[in-house]
Parts: C-alpha cells; sequence; structure tokens
C-alpha cells in the first residue's frame, strides 16, 4: 500500500494545477515539437526527434509521479501541526548566521513533500543524527562532505588555538546550515562544530546531490536553495569585513552606520545589535566605542537613544 503524503491546501492545489498544465499544455506542445521534427526525414540522425522524444519521456514520467501522489495525498489540519518542529503548513522566519535581524526571510513551508523526502532518502542524500551537549560534530582538520542543518537545539562553531585558548565564532540556531562552503570545496575544516544543548541534525550529502536526479524535482529546488543561503553569508561575511576594515573606531562606526542608512532607505533607522553586540561586530573594545559615540553627537555628526539612530550628515570616512 502506497505511503500516505500530507500536504497543505496550498501544496495539494498546486500540484493539481501542475498536472493539468502538463497534461493540457505541455502533452500538445511536445506532440507538435514530434510533428515537427519527424518531416526532417530519416529519424536514425534526427537530433530534433531525439530531443522531443527525450523531453515527453520526463513529462510522462512527472506526470506519473504526481498523478501517484494525488492518489495518496491527505490535506493536512491544525493536528498535524507541532510548535516543536519545522513542517510543512507552518509560517517561519529564517536567520543565516551572520545576518541581522532585519535580513531574516520569511516563509511558509509548502514545498517538498513526504514523497520527495522518500526519494533523498532512498537516493542516500540525507540522514538525520542526534547529538548530545558538548558532543562533537565536525573537528578541525576534517575534511567533509555534508552540509548540517539543525533540526532541533543549536549548535556551536569554536574555534581552539594551540595555546588551548577557545572563541565561540557562533551560534547556529534550529533552521540554520553550516559548513556548507567546507563541504563543497572540500578543504579541511579550520574550527570545530559541537552541540551546544541536546540537538538534532539534517545533514544532507553534496556528493550524493551533485548527482544526477533527473526524475526528481526536488534536486534544482534544493540546490538553488544551498546556492542561496550561501550567497546570503558570503554577503553577511563581506559587509562585516567592509565594516572592520578601518584602522580608526570612527571609521568603523561611519562605515556600519552609512551602510545602515543604504538599508533603511533613510537617515533614521534601528540597530540590530545592543553596545556590546555592536563591539563585537566590529571588533572594537566597548568603552572606545562608546566614548566614540558621544564624541560624534557632541560634534552633531548624529543623535542616538539605545540602538535608534539619527545621522544628521556624512562626513568622510576617516
Amino acid at each position: 500500500m502506497a505511503k500516505e503524503v500530507v500536504v497543505t491546501h496550498e501544496g495539494y492545489k498546486k500540484l493539481e494545477e501542475e498536472l493539468d498544465t502538463l497534461k493540457t499544455v505541455k502533452r500538445s506542445e511536445i506532440a507538435e515539437k514530434i510533428k515537427v521534427a519527424r518531416g526532417y526525414g530519416d529519424l536514425s540522425e534526427n537530433a530534433e526527434y531525439d530531443a522531443a522524444k527525450e523531453e515527453q519521456a520526463v513529462v510522462e514520467a512527472r506526470i506519473a509521479d504526481l498523478e501517484a501522489t494525488l492518489k495518496v495525498a491527505r490535506i493536512m489540519d491544525d493536528s498535524d501541526l507541532s510548535l516543536d518542529t519545522v513542517s510543512i503548513g507552518m509560517h517561519v522566519r529564517i536567520l543565516a548566521e551572520g545576518d541581522e535581524p532585519d535580513e531574516a526571510e520569511e516563509y511558509d513551508i509548502t514545498g517538498s513533500t513526504e514523497a520527495d523526502i522518500d526519494q533523498m532518502e532512498r537516493s542516500r542524500c540525507l540522514r538525520r543524527k542526534t547529538f548530545a551537549r558538548r558532543q562533537t560534530i565536525f573537528c578541525t582538520g576534517d575534511t567533509v562532505h555534508e552540509i548540517g542543518i539543525v533540526l532541533r537545539g543549536a549548535v556551536h562553531i569554536e574555534s581552539i588555538d594551540l595555546w588551548g585558548s577557545k572563541s565561540i565564532l557562533s551560534e547556529v540556531g534550529e533552521g540554520q546550515a553550516f559548513a556548507e562552503t567546507y563541504a563543497f570545496c572540500g578543504e579541511p575544516l579550520m574550527v570545530d562544530v559541537l552541540a551546544a544543548a541536546d540537538c538534532e541534525v539534517l545533514f544532507l550529502d553534496t556528493a550524493a546531490l551533485a548527482r544526477p536526479h533527473a526524475e526528481h524535482s526536488w534536486q534544482d529546488r534544493l540546490l538553488r536553495n544551498l546556492l542561496r543561503v550561501s550567497m546570503k553569508k558570503n554577503l553577511a561575511l563581506s559587509r562585516r569585513i567592509l565594516c572592520t576594515a578601518p584602522k580608526t573606531v570612527r571609521g568603523r562606526l561611519l562605515t556600519y552606520l552609512s551602510g545602515q542608512a543604504v538599508q533603511a532607505g533613510g537617515m533614521e533607522f534601528d540597530l540590530p545589535f545592543n553596545r556590546q553586540q555592536l563591539a563585537d561586530y566590529l571588533n572594537l573594545d566597548r568603552s572606545a566605542l562608546s566614548k566614540e559615540l558621544c564624541r560624534m553627537r557632541d560634534e552633531g555628526l548624529l543623535t542616538f537613544r539605545k540602538s535608534h539612530f539619527v545621522l544628521r550628515q556624512l562626513p568622510e570616512l576617516l
């Protein structure tokens, strides 16, 4: 007996619409392509005919897949939802590591169906594993081929120098990914990854993802999403490098505040950090940062109250 597939009402409607389009539009388009290709003569050396037949096979396979899914699909209700895990039917906010709170992206989870997950597991693209608090997930020097996504709990990215001094570089929370750059590039890890609390991690095998899965609709979506996450992390890192490049405290503040003004579309905005967080982000001593902000306020460059800032003028960066 086929396994039940739980989908949202919106997801079910999209599956029906895709099936209808394939049957009423794509089939006719491909039939016309085959008809035209037949007119070119000898089918044994007819590239257009071969391409059309291949496209027809893909479309028919997708139609069969959609029909099979819809036969066993059940539209979910409130009893299917849990606040303990992220699942279809939920509206979630995702904050990539290094992003600021106002850069969080919001999604309605209506994507991969249970059938997609089953296909991925059969293709050996993913696995789940639980870790106890402080258990090591990856070690410095490891060459990894898997991307980790935190399903439950949290993970710490840590750096330990030769003298044993430890620094927590970041915390990866639920819905966030880690190790994707190392997994795709094949470079040894320069950090340790440990469970900050009891957690569950979903691992995606990049080697398996790279293999052709022409019959699976999830592969393109997943790879596009991974690329998007990776690019957002690189963008966040680039922003921080830009802000910490100036040698003076004022230079770093002006670079950061100018960027905030551009993102806000005006000279008045709220920072996503408190004073200590801002000092850490700009790699500054908190007292030096506070003193410089007060000097800039006294010079009429800006006004502020807690995390609310208003820029009055923008002098050249120092």
